[in-house]
């Protein structure tokens, strides 16, 4: 009896096995098929950066199959703001650190979705030195994992990570750690004003973050027809160009590195005021409050301006106000458009929305609000 029943286990796992296969044919979605529908590629990045701050690497996702695959933007580089940890990055054989923020997300909509027709690629650079711990010089292996979750049909058919090829490189001048953004101070104003100047401070950090890489982004021969820097700025030149572009990273550096204090001593009808030499000390005053934290005339982009002011950061002068007359400065005075702290508030908040021409693969991102016009103060 014990012989006839193991004899009838095994007729069943067989006629199982059998089962299984033939569905897994006939779908087509086997776990070993799926990989090959994409193709994942990274290189170096052509794009010029500054060793000290950056790792540009570039990342390629194709589809080499005969269908259209969607795939989840949040476990790729496309995504608005890196939210996991995608990439297997090791030094000397060892595993670097992840250190990069993780994101707790809604359920994905249908907008949070790529779509990726057969043979269509998307591409983009990235910067792992704000994601990753590069602090130390050694010999790195890079390699891409895409979440089979990202690919919503089908992630229950693979178990592993989609990867891309292995990057070798030898890094011989160590990458700090980005440092932590510091919480902003408040001298005299109440619990709503430090909650709306938190989330303001935080915009104008994303902002001048975008307009720093835009800048950065942007290829040598491209420069010159730049229409966002055109605007703002004026007729390209190389030295102008390059001093907007130390402005932006300075000014990126104070607000994300250095403590911001906001004193609500103002009542006045501006929308805040500094003085030069008192880094990092910013006054909102009436209308600041009246504002939208990003667009035209912004808090966020205020806080930009204000930011441009300090000696030690880009020591700007208000020459103009508005953005009539800050296109103006530009087309007609463009050395003194370089140093006019509108001008840097205008392409930061970018809106109306002009494009860089980035190397990235993305368009910037800066445009993020409905456009909002507010009557600017000539005392500001």
């Amino acid at each position: 009896m014990y012989s006839i029943h193991n004899f009838l286990l095994l007729i069943s796992c067989f006629v199982i096995t059998i089962i299984l296969v033939t569905f897994t044919s006939a779908t087509g979605m086997s776990s070993s098929q799926l990989p090959e529908r994409l193709k994942i590629t990274i290189s170096r990045s052509k794009t010029e950066f500054d060793r000290k701050k950056e790792y540009r690497i570039h990342v390629t996702i194709q589809n080499i199959s005969d269908r259209t695959i969607r795939i989840l933007k949040w476990h790729t580089p496309l995504a608005k703001e890196i939210g996991n940890n995608m990439f297997s990055i090791k030094r000397d054989g060892r595993e670097v650190q992840y250190i990069g923020k993780l994101i707790k997300r809604r359920a994905p909509e249908k907008k949070d979705y790529l779509i990726l027709q057969p043979g269509e690629a998307i591409e983009t650079d990235i910067n792992l030195a704000r994601l990753y711990d590069i602090s130390k010089t050694g010999r790195y292996t890079i390699q891409f994992r895409l979440n089979p979750a990202a690919i919503p049909e089908t992630d229950a058919k693979i178990k592993s990570f989609i990867l891309s090829n292995i990057l070798e490189d030898l890094i011989t001048t160590p990458i700090p750690v980005p440092k932590k953004s510091k919480l902003p101070a408040f001298s005299g104003c109440t619990t709503i004003e430090q909650s709306i100047l938190a989330t303001a401070l935080t915009a104008s950090q994303q902002i001048a973050r975008t307009a720093r890489e835009d800048l950065a982004n942007t290829p040598a021969d491209k420069r010159d027809t730049a229409e966002r820097y055109l605007e703002w700025f004026g007729e390209y030149e190389a030295s102008r160009y390059d001093t907007v572009q130390d402005h932006f990273d300075k000014i990126d550096d104070a607000l994300s590195n250095q403590q911001i204090t906001f004193v609500c001593d103002c009542a006045d009808d501006y929308y805040a005021y500094v003085y030069p030499n008192l880094p990092y000390e910013i006054h909102p005053c009436n209308v600041f409050w009246e504002a939208e934290v990003t667009g035209t005339d912004s808090q966020a982009g205020t806080i930009v301006h204000e930011t441009s002011h300090f000696t030690v950061v880009a020591g700007t002068n208000d020459y103009v106000y508005g953005q009539t007359g800050c296109r103006r400065l530009a087309e007609n005075r463009p050395n003194l458009a370089i140093n006019n702290a509108d001008s840097h508030e205008y392409f930061a908040e970018n809106t109306p929305f002009l494009d860089m021409p980035t190397d990235s693969g993305q368009s910037p991102t800066t445009n993020i609000v409905p456009m909002i016009f507010l009557l600017l103060d000539n005392t500001r």
